[in-house]
């Protein structure tokens, strides 16, 4: 199991957490994590990471991100 984290920049609910939760979890092989109170995401996935595939699925939920 391959994981990574990733700081969430301009999140504000726990409405936006979850849709971004939503959003990251459609993408194949992925389990994701979305931490409003640590302004985190954490991607596990059983294959390697398509990191620019998740910075782009978070970029287009409306949100910044910095890989941790």
């Amino acid at each position: 199991m391959i994981s990574k984290t990733y700081n969430i920049v301009g999140m504000s609910s726990g409405r936006c957490s979850e849709n971004l939760e939503h959003s990251l979890n459609s993408i194949p092989f992925v389990n994701a994590y979305v931490s409003l109170k640590g302004a985190s995401a954490r991607i596990s996935s059983c294959r390697p990471i398509d990191e620019a595939l998740i910075v782009r699925t978070i970029e287009q939920a409306g949100y910044g991100v910095n890989i941790i």
